[in-house]
């Protein structure tokens, strides 16, 4: 597979006829997967796969704090990997793409990309004042001689997938509902911190989490049965983990900490991705650390039960 992150930089990249996905693709959730199986109907092309870095939302407008379901770039690409493209692009977005004539992009796409198939979804734009629709695209299909496949956006319940709906779902904690949508369960990535060890003062050690993304999404405040991975440990641990501001010991910083089940080793500054699979309860302030401690066995055995009764797959 070759990887490039500059389109606009590039001599003549295939003299095979390509066909290509473009997208932002974060959470490459079921409606982007229904985009890049197309390629399945295309098995002699030069697959591509181009997306953007950073978010063209984060580009043109970073007030907005745009929150993104995989903050790590490296993650999408390798889930991008999982539909067998020939090329992936994770192309710098900048001015001169922000700002480029619509037609002139569809022209490098052709004279560097040999595009024969040009997929996007139904509501994809691109180029200067966003003028690069479908529309657009189906009226100069024929000039530039190739075929564009539209995608519709997936509905369920009359609303659609996209991943502005599955950011709701996760600032609402709808996590199981989250990962029936995604390629993947939610994950977040980042090392592991010192904190008070007041958990491990109540007998329950927790790794206190740091994310190495400022943008990166997280469910709402609560407790949730997750597993955890450690970098160089090929195990699968199985875990609590609660987000919020511990609010029994009436903490202000919002914090992510996770309680792995049966496990006693130091792993201060580790790598760490904890996956997250089904909300617990939501947080609560607590009249003292007995009633708290009495809440977390609960806790601990509701996550037990479920772990008996499920597969545990990545």
């Amino acid at each position: 597979m070759d990887f490039y992150s500059d389109i606009l930089k590039e001599k003549k990249i295939s003299d095979r006829e390509s066909v290509i996905a473009i997208g932002n693709f974060d959470g490459v959730h079921i409606g982007h997967q229904s985009i890049l199986n197309k390629f399945k109907n295309y098995p002699d092309l030069n697959k591509v796969i181009i997306t953007f870095k950073p978010h063209p939302v984060l580009f043109v407008n970073p007030t907005k704090n745009l929150k993104l379901i995989i903050a790590d770039y490296a993650d999408k690409i390798n889930i991008l990997k999982k539909f067998n493209p020939d090329t992936i692009f994770l192309q710098d977005f900048s001015n001169i793409i922000k700002n480029a004539r619509p037609i002139d992009f569809v022209r490098t796409l052709k004279e560097k990309l040999n595009m024969k198939y040009l997929i996007v979804g139904d509501d994809y734009n691109f180029g200067k004042n966003r003028a690069g629709n479908v529309e657009f695209l189906s009226k100069i299909s024929n000039s530039f001689d190739f075929n564009l496949i539209i995608v519709p956006q997936i509905e369920e319940n009359n609303l659609r997938i996209t991943s502005s709906y599955i950011r709701k779902l996760l600032l609402n904690g709808e996590i199981e509902l989250v990962n029936k949508y995604l390629y993947t369960k939610f994950f977040i990535k980042g090392f592991v911190e010192t904190g008070a060890s007041r958990g491990k003062k109540l007998g329950f050690p927790t790794v206190n989490f740091k994310s190495y993304a400022s943008n990166q999404i997280y469910p709402n405040d609560g407790v949730y049965i997750t597993f955890t991975k450690i970098d160089g440990d090929t195990n699968i641990y199985k875990s609590i983990t609660n987000i919020g501001n511990n609010p029994t010991f009436n903490e202000d910083a919002r914090r992510v900490e996770t309680h792995i089940l049966d496990f006693n080793k130091d792993i201060y500054f580790k790598k760490i991705k904890i996956c997250f699979l089904k909300k617990l309860r939501t947080e609560v302030k607590f009249n003292s650390t007995e009633e708290l401690v009495a809440q977390i066995n609960k806790d601990k055995a509701n996550t037990i039960n479920y772990f008996n009764n499920i597969i545990i797959t990545v």
